[in-house]
């Protein structure tokens, strides 16, 4: 029952004022309890869909649990969208836009850092192993990594490369089955922006972690665009005379819950951003250096992009 039939039950029954007396709209410290325990829900419980890293990938749970959701759906679709809905990928076309994006990058890492090692490369977020499998063909070792199992097994069965990838399923919402400075190049594209900032921060930090002193880490994210989520426990409240009366606390609380819940059984796509300055800053408090900052646009809203280059400066 939710808070709000609770509360129009309680009415039914023993009318409006043992509902005011008793009920959710009690005084303060007749309420505390219950917020406390809507709070600790939400800390412990109800983020716990978002965060807690069992089962299904290197990220949120729920969010492993939707991309395996999408690869099941049409995998190559739900990495690079095509214009039309009835349109699907060819396989071999697919695969072609990474090498096209490889190519550009180590045309790039040639004019910026021209003298960077390439020994082992990271995919971070490598879905079925677009770029994976073109970065094989410029470095000595390989790994894609992947919160969904389904992308990973994919990944596997389409592997060109002679078994020389290296395809993993992270289950953690780090990083820590590999070892720090040991990357010459970490690369995420159109990856970090479908993951909320406040995770967002967390993997920019642990992938700064894995890249080498003078290694390159680059990625591309949009900037601030508004969270649904906020904007869905935010947005006014509408309704009869009970529900306008109940505290902006638990209307608030009630909506995270009742968002989490749809967010478990409605796969979709969420993208999310962060601003340029926050970026840079993020950046920089983790030893790394900006080398090159562009405008991209690949992500394909009308909020601006970039995509970020840099280095880690040497161990001091």
């Amino acid at each position: 029952m939710t808070p709000y039939s609770m509360a129009e039950s309680l009415q039914r029954t023993v009318g409006p004022m043992a509902v005011q007396q008793h009920g959710l709209l009690a005084p303060m410290s007749r309420t505390r309890r219950f917020r406390d325990l809507i709070d600790r829900f939400l800390a412990t419980g109800g983020d716990l869909l978002l965060e807690i890293p069992t089962g299904e990938g290197f990220g949120p749970r729920l969010c492993g649990r939707h991309w395996n959701s999408l690869a099941q759906n049409d995998a190559l679709k739900s990495i690079l969208t095509l214009a039309g809905d009835d349109t699907s990928w060819d396989l071999d076309g697919f695969f072609e836009t990474g090498r096209a994006d490889i190519e550009r990058l180590m045309a790039d890492i040639e004019r910026l850092m021209p003298s960077l090692p390439k020994r082992r490369a990271l995919d971070f977020g490598c879905g079925v192993g677009r770029l994976t499998q073109a970065l094989k063909s410029h470095f000595d070792e390989v790994i894609g990594v992947d919160r969904a199992a389904s992308m990973i097994a994919l990944a596997q069965e389409y592997d060109r490369s002679s078994a020389k990838c290296e395809f993993v399923i992270n289950r953690r919402p780090h990083l820590r089955r590999f070892t720090g400075n040991t990357f010459d190049l970490v690369y995420s594209r159109l990856v970090l922006q479908h993951i909320p900032p406040t995770q967002i921060k967390r993997y920019i930090q642990e992938l700064l972690r894995l890249l080498a002193p003078g290694g390159l880490f680059v990625f591309q994210l949009p900037t601030a665009i508004n969270d649904p989520r906020q904007a869905f426990c935010n947005a006014p409240v509408f309704g009869g005379q009970l529900k306008l009366s109940l505290p902006g606390w638990l209307v608030h609380s009630y909506r995270q819950v009742k968002y989490h819940v749809y967010r478990s059984v409605v796969p979709h796509m969420e993208m999310f951003g962060m601003a340029r300055e926050t970026v840079v800053d993020l950046v920089e408090g983790c030893d790394g250096q900006i080398v090159e900052i562009r405008a991209d646009r690949s992500h394909g809203t009308s909020e601006p992009g970039f995509e970020y280059w840099v280095t880690k400066r040497a161990a001091r």
